[in-house]
C-alpha cells in the first residue's frame, strides 16, 4: 500500500515471540529435524505460549512414522508435563489418534483405552487405528467387538480385522469375514456413486441388491438428501427398515439445505418420541434448523433438554447454541452459552461463532476485544477466524485495526490472505476514502482474483456517496472490459 494508508505501531521483537518461535518449529518439523523440534518445545513454555496442535500433531506423526519411538516418548513427555495432553482430545482429533498410535506401539492398551473413549464422534481413521493396534497386540475380543460396533468400515477395516483373524488362528473366521466383504462391497459402491452425486447409477446398484445393508440405505438418502431430492430420500428413509443417527443427520441437513427447517425440525421431534438414542450431531443438526427459522421457543426446548437429560455437551453442540442464540436475535443467551463453555472446550469453532455473533449484532469493537481474548488464550486463529475479524471492523468502520489483522495474518500467524481477505480490507479503505489504497491493494491480490477486487471496490465507492468514479477505476474498467451492470450508478 501507500504510505497514506494507515498503519498500526510496529510490536517490539520483545512482546511477540511467538511467530520467531512458530517458525523455528515448523522448519525443524519440514526439514526432518525430529530432534531439535523436540528440543525446541520447552521454549514455548518458557516464554508462556503454547505450540499449535497441528505442528504437535505432525510432529508426532513425523515420529511416529519413522519408527522414531524414543523421540515420540520425548514428546508424550512434554505434553503431559505442559498439560496438553489432556487438551488432545477436545482441540486436535488428528493429535488424539495420533496418541492412540503411540500408546499401541508403546504397548500400553490401557491409555489407548482411555483416550479412545473420551473421543466424543471417532472418525473412520481413529476406529481404524484402534482396531490395527488391538490386533497388533493380538486382542481379538477386543478388536472383533470394536469392528462389530463401527458405525461404518471401509476396506481397511476389513482387510485389518481379516488378517488378525488369521494370524491369531482364527482362519475360519477369515475365511467368513472375507465373504461378508464380497457381499458389502455392492453397498461401498452405492455408498461411492453417492458421493459422487451420481445418484442414477447408485439407484442402479442399490436395486440390484439381493440384501440392502444399512450403508447402502444410508448412503442412498444421504445422496438423494445432498442433491436437493429431498421426496426421493424421504421416501426412501420411509422404508428402511432401521436406521441410525447418520441415516437421520443425512435426512434433517437435507432439508435445512433446502430451506425447510421446519421439516427438519419435525424429524428430530419423530426421532425424540421413538426414544432414539439422540448423538452430537442430531442436536447440532436441530439446533441449526431453529437458527435457520428463527425459531428460538424451540431452540430453547432442546437447550433445557440438553441440561435436563445431563447430556455431556462438545464445541459442536456449544457452537451451534451460540450461533440458534444470536441468530434469533438473542445475544445474551449466546453471551451466557459462551461464558458456561470452559476454556479447555472452547475451541476454535466456539471462539469464532461467538465472534460472529458479536459481528453480526454490529459489535465490531467487541468482536476484536475477543478476538484478543482468544490469542491470550493460546489458541491460533484459521483463515475464517481472520476473515471473521476482518468483517467485524469492516462494519464497524476500524480502518486501523483491520489493516493490522490483515497485514498480521502473514506476518503473524503464518496464512496468506485469500480472495474474500483482500475484498473485506478493500471495501473497509473504501468506504472511508480511502480508494488509492485499496487500489494498491487489489495489485496485490492473487492471479485470477482481482476481479472481485474491483467489484467490492466499486460498490463501496456507490455506497459511500462516491458518485463520480475515480479516474484510475474508470481506467481499469476500459482496460479489463469488466462488467459493472448490477452496480450501474
Amino acid at each position: 500500500m501507500r504510505s497514506s494508508t494507515p498503519r498500526p505501531k510496529p510490536e517490539s521483537a520483545s512482546t511477540r515471540p511467538a511467530p520467531c518461535l512458530l517458525s523455528l518449529l515448523s522448519h525443524h518439523i519440514s526439514q526432518g529435524n525430529l530432534s531439535l523440534a523436540i528440543s525446541s518445545l520447552p521454549l514455548f513454555s518458557r516464554s508462556g505460549l503454547r505450540p499449535p496442535f497441528d505442528l504437535l500433531s505432525s510432529l508426532l506423526h513425523r515420529c511416529l512414522s519413522t519408527s522414531s519411538l524414543h523421540l515420540a516418548r520425548q514428546l508424550y513427555i512434554f505434553l503431559r508435563v505442559s498439560r496438553l495432553y489432556k487438551s488432545a482430545v477436545p482441540c486436535s482429533a488428528p493429535l488424539a489418534t495420533h496418541l492412540l498410535q503411540f500408546h499401541f506401539l508403546n504397548g500400553d492398551l490401557s491409555q489407548a483405552d482411555k483416550l479412545f473413549a473420551k473421543m466424543p464422534n471417532p472418525s473412520l481413521y481413529s476406529y481404524n487405528v484402534m482396531l490395527s493396534g488391538y490386533a497388533r497386540l493380538g486382542v481379538m475380543h477386543c478388536a472383533r467387538g470394536l469392528f462389530d460396533r463401527m458405525p461404518y468400515r471401509d476396506l481397511v477395516s476389513w482387510n485389518t480385522m481379516i488378517f488378525a483373524l488369521a494370524r491369531n488362528g482364527s482362519p475360519y473366521g477369515a475365511v467368513d469375514l472375507y465373504f461378508r466383504l464380497r457381499r458389502s462391497s455392492y453397498g461401498s459402491l452405492v455408498d461411492a456413486y453417492a458421493r459422487c452425486g451420481l445418484m442414477h447409477d447408485a439407484r442402479e446398484v442399490f436395486d440390484e441388491m439381493r440384501v440392502k445393508d444399512l450403508v447402502a440405505w444410508t448412503a442412498m438418502v444421504h445422496g438423494y438428501a445432498k442433491c436437493g431430492d429431498l421426496e426421493s430420500a424421504q421416501r426412501l428413509f420411509d422404508a428402511m427398515p432401521e436406521r441410525n443417527s447418520i441415516t437421520w443427520n443425512a435426512l434433517i441437513g437435507g432439508y435445512i439445505r433446502v430451506g425447510q427447517p421446519m421439516k427438519a425440525l419435525d424429524l428430530f421431534r419423530r426421532m425424540v418420541h421413538m426414544g432414539f438414542r439422540l448423538d452430537h450431531f442430531n442436536f447440532s443438526s436441530s439446533l441449526n434448523a431453529c437458527a435457520t427459522a428463527r425459531f428460538i421457543n424451540f431452540g430453547k426446548q432442546i437447550h433445557c433438554h440438553l441440561i435436563r437429560t445431563n447430556f455431556k455437551l462438545n464445541a459442536v453442540v456449544f457452537s451451534s447454541l451460540i450461533d440458534m442464540y444470536s441468530k434469533c436475535g438473542n445475544l445474551a443467551g449466546a453471551r451466557h452459552v459462551f461464558s458456561r463453555v470452559s476454556l479447555d472446550k472452547r475451541d476454535i469453532v466456539v471462539w469464532s461463532t461467538m465472534m460472529s455473533a458479536l459481528s453480526q449484532h454490529g459489535l465490531g469493537r467487541e468482536t476484536l476485544n475477543l478476538f484478543n481474548e482468544m490469542i491470550r488464550s493460546r489458541k491460533r486463529p484459521n483463515p475464517s477466524t481472520l476473515l471473521i475479524v476482518l468483517n467485524a471492523c469492516n462494519s464497524s468502520g476500524l480502518v486501523h485495526e483491520g489493516v493490522r489483522i490483515f497485514a498480521e495474518m502473514e506476518e503473524k500467524y503464518g496464512f496468506a490472505p485469500r480472495e474474500k481477505h483482500f475484498s473485506c480490507l478493500i471495501d473497509l479503505l473504501a468506504q472511508v476514502g480511502l480508494v488509492a489504497e485499496a487500489i494498491d491493494l487489489i495489485g496485490k491480490m492473487p492471479s485470477g482474483s482481482s476481479e472481485r477486487g474491483w467489484h467490492s471496490l466499486f460498490a463501496s465507492c456507490k455506497i459511500s456517496g462516491c458518485v463520480k468514479i475515480p479516474k484510475e477505476i474508470e481506467e481499469v474498467i476500459t482496460r479489463t472490459e469488466l462488467e459493472f451492470q448490477e452496480y450501474a450508478l
